[in-house]
């Protein structure tokens, strides 16, 4: 570090955000059927419609043995677009993600 002290804070930046986009990443329902993800201070928040999401499925990364014990949910949107979220735990993220979806669907099918 002492040598280096460019490359170290470089090195100490990127931490910081990495820290803040893991500490700060949560995740909002609402009732009108949104999907609200927001990453940390340092980005905007998304917005995603419950009725634009075709499946949540859970990812299981096999050849990254660091994250073996990290799971990866995989939005996938009737697009074609995809989007990975690691929210935790992730089994119960997509339960109630799918009863969130149906009530909302039930809801605008009786309007």
């Amino acid at each position: 570090w002492v040598k280096l002290p460019l490359a170290a804070l470089c090195c100490m930046v990127f931490l910081v955000f990495v820290v803040e986009r893991l500490i700060h990443t949560y995740y909002v329902f609402t009732d009108e059927g949104c999907l609200f993800i927001h990453q940390g201070r340092f980005s905007k928040v998304s917005r995603y419609s419950l009725s634009d999401i075709e499946k949540v499925d859970i990812v299981r990364p096999s050849s990254l043995s660091f994250l073996k014990n990290k799971d990866t949910v995989m939005l996938t949107f009737y697009d074609g677009s995809i989007k990975f979220i690691t929210p935790f735990p992730a089994e119960e993220f997509c339960r109630y993600f799918k009863r969130k979806q149906e009530d909302f669907l039930e809801k605008t099918d009786g309007l």
